[in-house]
């Protein structure tokens, strides 16, 4: 699978506790990819020698860079020229896993090499990977407005959206939506048929995936990676549907784009798949991005707790 697959990072890491994380973590992942092409690119001075140190004792094919652009998208395309295996992926220092070596080759040869899959899901799987998702229960919006609490004028605006996304000819307006309004709206576009069941992994098509963005955490066909960097880079700023934070030097700002209309909806008939079982998980307990946010943001964080 070494020769299928190359795997790539860009972070910073300037919290001890994640520096510790770092530490115990990165040998876990050299058992599964150790073997891997491992591009890699440390987005920061602080704590550099000591984060190059642990990936070139773990990865013996490591290429390691210390490009300091604040702008995580161009540092990811420059990144993706290395790259020459036909999938990437794409995963955070700070997921923590849950699989063997063999769980992982035999997971990637059903999905990638039996049925050619194009973006295979590595972060929240827990949220997707249930038998109720499998089983295809996509919520009506109509059935589900008042378990949301949502009000009538908003249910009216999410058919609005309907009847505005479903006819071309139609009249009404669109709206700037809530996440949850969009989310519904979606959602109720497509009475989803259910997963097609493996032996290790879920199948899905981009028009029926259960979550609307698309994760950067993944493994991606390279090329369908690179083209969706570089629209990335040349639409972000131009994105209408609200992004919550629009910082060009973390991944949430490309996820942020990548959601909603503009998420897994646009591409329906991307082949997808996910672990059945819960393979990783995000170590979130002390966050890297608060680096990045002013003091209003911090206020505005903790008043939405």
């Amino acid at each position: 699978m070494n020769k299928l697959i190359t795997v790539m990072q860009n972070f910073i890491c300037t919290v001890p506790e994640r520096l510790e994380l770092v530490k115990r973590n990165t040998p876990k992942v050299a058992k599964l990819w150790g073997d891997y092409d491992f591009i890699v690119n440390y987005n920061h001075t602080e704590n550099l020698e000591e984060i190059y140190s642990i990936y070139k004792e773990n990865f013996p094919n490591l290429k390691f860079y210390n490009n300091l652009e604040q702008d995580w998208g161009l540092v990811t395309r420059a990144l993706l020229n290395e790259v020459e295996t036909p999938y990437v992926l794409y995963i955070n220092e700070d997921q923590e896993l849950f699989l063997t070596k063999q769980d992982w080759d035999d997971m990637i040869q059903e999905a990638l090499v039996d049925n050619d899959v194009d973006y295979v899901l590595m972060n929240h799987i827990e949220k997707y990977n249930s038998q109720i998702c499998a089983d295809g229960y996509m919520p009506d919006p109509y059935n589900l407005s008042k378990r949301l609490e949502i009000t009538s004028e908003q249910l009216e605006r999410v058919q609005n959206f309907q009847k505005m996304t479903r006819d071309p000819n139609s009249k009404a307006e669109p709206h700037h939506m809530h996440a949850t309004e969009i989310v519904i709206a979606n959602w109720g576009k497509y009475p989803s048929p259910g997963y097609d069941e493996g032996k290790h992994v879920w199948f899905y098509s981009g028009k029926y995936a259960p979550h609307k963005r698309i994760s950067s955490e993944a493994v991606y066909r390279t090329d369908w990676f690179i083209d969706r960097i570089q629209e990335f880079l040349d639409k972000a700023d131009e994105c209408k549907h609200e992004i919550p934070w629009r910082k060009k030097m973390i991944p949430n700002f490309y996820e942020g784009y990548y959601d909603f209309d503009n998420g897994m909806s646009r591409f329906p008939n991307l082949k997808c798949a996910m672990a059945k079982n819960n393979i990783s998980k995000q170590w979130d307990e002390v966050k890297q991005n608060r680096v990045w946010y002013t003091k209003e943001e911090e206020e505005k964080i903790k008043k939405n707790k």
